[in-house]
């Protein structure tokens, strides 16, 4: 049998997922046996980045994790908690027909802040696995998703071996990357995993380009009223740092930052968890009405690099809807 898990690429907690995913497999839960031939492919949004429609069709089973939900025939198992997770009511329904019959292998919950988390309860509590040994990664993933850092510093603190392994996931993870690095934290510590050669190397390559992106995040990055806006669409940014706009412009209560990566044009855009005023959008949401998704306090969006006009226009747009104030969503 051939099985694919597709996760979340070039994101923490998509790998972190597809790590408790082969627990699973290799413990023969959720009803999955040890005997399947694996493989993983990591999924994006991005225009040249592979979705589940996209994949070569040499597999007989699919597991969908941290990504937006595929009606294909080969879908076995899907685990999600975004809000975007549903791109019409014809996936939801298809959904809810599967849950109905397969509860276990159909997990939906929007109110859990990593899908890691979901995952982890899920293997524990219904199927009885033991997870004790990877808590430290089940742990991470949980903090980074939802940016529960003590502060902007803390969320950008590169000395820490553990953000350097979320840079190179970021960076790097690809399907390759993944079919390397989630079976060594299935079996591994994650401060070895942190500290081992596949994340040390590419780690001292992304370095310098941090440093970088938080030098033009200040040259710049303007705040006008409470959104600090950042245009690096001129600059092919080759490494992020997602909260240094928040240690720059530490009383802005939202970010919108256009950057022109290597393949595409990212728009991120995102709640300002330490600037002490509630939110008031449901960015997600926001960022789902331009082709984009991602949570209530963060999302993004991702085009072509023939449309810098239109990725312009649309992070200005961001910005001037997120100035207006509202309930809390």
């Amino acid at each position: 049998m051939n099985f694919l898990i597709a996760s979340h690429g070039h994101c923490f907690d998509g790998l972190a997922s597809a790590t408790l995913f082969l627990r699973a497999v290799r413990r023969s839960a959720l009803g999955l046996s040890p005997d399947s031939k694996l493989d993983f492919a990591a999924l994006g949004y991005g225009p040249r980045q592979p979705r589940p429609e996209t994949l070569a069709p040499n597999f007989s089973q699919l597991a969908i994790l941290d990504y937006r939900y595929s009606a294909q025939k080969e879908l076995c198992y899907y685990f999600d908690h975004h809000r975007t997770a549903f791109a019409n009511a014809e996936d939801r329904a298809d959904f809810e027909q599967r849950r109905a019959a397969l509860p276990s292998r159909y997990v939906y919950d929007e109110t859990l802040t990593s899908c890691t988390k979901l995952l982890a309860e899920h293997l524990a509590q219904q199927e009885g696995l033991a997870l004790d040994d990877i808590s430290e990664l089940i742990r991470w993933a949980d903090i980074v998703d939802s940016a529960r850092f003590s502060d902007a510093q803390a969320a950008s603190d590169y000395d820490n071996p553990v953000l350097q392994l979320v840079s190179v996931v970021e960076q790097y993870g690809d399907a390759n990357f993944y079919r390397q690095a989630a079976p060594m934290l299935e079996s591994t510590p994650l401060l070895d995993v942190c500290r081992s050669k596949l994340v040390e190397e590419r780690y001292a390559s992304i370095s310098p380009h941090q440093k970088s992106y938080f030098n033009l995040v200040r040259s710049r990055g303007v705040q006008a009223n409470r959104v600090a806006f950042v245009d690096l669409s001129q600059d092919t940014i080759h490494a992020v740092s997602k909260f240094a706009v928040y240690a720059e412009f530490p009383r802005a209560l939202y970010s919108v930052v256009l950057a022109r990566l290597k393949s595409a044009f990212r728009i991120s855009v995102g709640y300002n968890p330490w600037c002490g005023q509630a939110r008031e959008h449901d960015i997600g949401t926001m960022c789902a009405e331009h082709g984009g998704g991602g949570h209530p306090v963060v999302g993004g969006i991702a085009l072509q690099l023939n449309e810098l006009d239109r990725a312009r226009t649309i992070a200005k747009n961001l910005a001037t809807a997120l100035e207006i104030e509202g309930a809390p969503a």
